[in-house]
């Protein structure tokens, strides 16, 4: 398992990654941070922060227009339509 995978697993089980200054801080249930999936952290500590340093930098946010937002509207009331 690469390390892409090793994260989407973890997003899959609900533990969220984030990064604070330095650290490396990630929030799950206790049923799924076990004592080894916690090792497996620690151990691709400084690959995981690299990766989402990378990912955060590269993916700009930009609100979207009024025209976007009604277009999402519709979609949310009637997924099926050509609108």
């Amino acid at each position: 398992m690469n390390l892409v995978e090793f994260i989407q697993d973890l997003l899959q089980q609900n533990v969220k990654l984030s990064i604070d200054g330095e650290r490396l801080c990630y929030q799950g249930s206790k049923d799924v941070l076990t004592p080894t999936l916690l090792n497996q952290i620690r151990q691709h500590k400084t690959e995981i922060l690299q990766l989402l340093r990378d990912r955060f930098h590269s993916s700009q946010f930009y609100p979207l227009s009024y025209g976007q937002q009604g277009l999402w509207f519709l979609y949310q009331l009637a997924p099926q339509s050509a609108a």
